[in-house]
């Protein structure tokens, strides 16, 4: 369900031409059928959703066709005139460097990086916003330096990860390979973002149905496994609530009205999310 002020709603998209409506209904679909309560603060922080989940899909697309390769920790590599890689296989912002010019720089020249797909997606996320806000107001944001490594990323990068009945297009999702081969612990799983109508995006694996991935990881298990691989209710976003003040140009909202159907609600502070109480 929508949450939105504290009242459940109904959302629906203003009257445009813009050619990823039926995207932007998909998510607002999913987002209210959702048994998981979507808390929003106003209906700013609901448009500022729909454009930083388009995106995500979009900034998914361009990392797949950049020539980034998908590699292990040890074997991972980046353009050394932007980033210097650690010993456990990070990639650490060179000093003096833009940190927009260094995500700018993954995307463009992509040949020069391979790493494996929880970077990956941290990657994504960082370029969506990038994409949204603009390199200036970008670099004031992420101003203490990255380092991309695994889950690793900038506290200001507000991210959710919670259990979710039906991921929205611009969610991260985790397929599971219960019985990987160990030979290849890679393959034990797959960070893969919702791109909409049952595609998924995971690194290493391209643009794919889930069943296509679940294929791919099963290629992976031990002899004589009888687990398939599976996806998860593991879900991974930004928070809109906390990243979207930072959007200073307000044309680059998806303009939505929203119709109260429920009387106010009590909302809770659980962890680092809000719930319905």
């Amino acid at each position: 369900m929508i949450v939105v002020n504290n009242k459940i709603v109904h959302a629906s998209l203003n009257d445009s031409g813009d050619s990823n409506n039926q995207l932007y209904k998909e998510i607002l679909s999913n987002l209210t059928s959702s048994k998981k309560s979507h808390i929003y603060k106003s209906n700013r922080e609901l448009s500022f959703d729909l454009a930083l989940r388009s995106n995500i899909i979009k900034a998914s697309k361009e990392l797949m066709t950049s020539g980034m390769q998908f590699r292990v920790f040890r074997r991972a590599y980046c353009n050394p005139m932007f980033w210097i890689r650690t010993p456990m296989g990070g990639f650490r912002l060179r000093p003096g460097v833009r940190p927009s010019m260094g995500i700018y720089d993954i995307f463009r020249n992509g040949h020069f990086y391979a790493t494996e797909c929880a970077t990956a997606i941290i990657m994504i996320f960082y370029k969506a916003l990038l994409d949204l806000y603009g390199f200036e107001i970008f670099d004031e944001i992420f101003n203490n330096g990255f380092y991309l490594y695994t889950w690793n990323y900038d506290p200001k990068l507000a991210i959710l990860t919670s259990e979710v009945d039906r991921p929205a297009p611009g969610d991260v999702v985790y397929i599971k390979n219960p019985q990987v081969d160990p030979i290849n612990p890679e393959w034990q799983g797959e960070n893969a973002v919702h791109m909409g109508s049952n595609f998924y995006y995971g690194h290493g694996i391209g643009i794919r149905t889930l069943q296509e991935i679940i294929f791919h990881l099963n290629m992976h298990r031990y002899p004589f496994a009888m687990i398939s691989a599976y996806l998860t209710n593991l879900n991974t976003r930004i928070n809109p609530n906390e990243m979207a003040p930072y959007l200073k140009d307000n044309s680059k909202l998806i303009p939505v009205t929203t119709k109260e159907v429920s009387s106010e609600v009590i909302t809770a502070r659980i962890g680092d999310q809000n719930q319905i109480a």
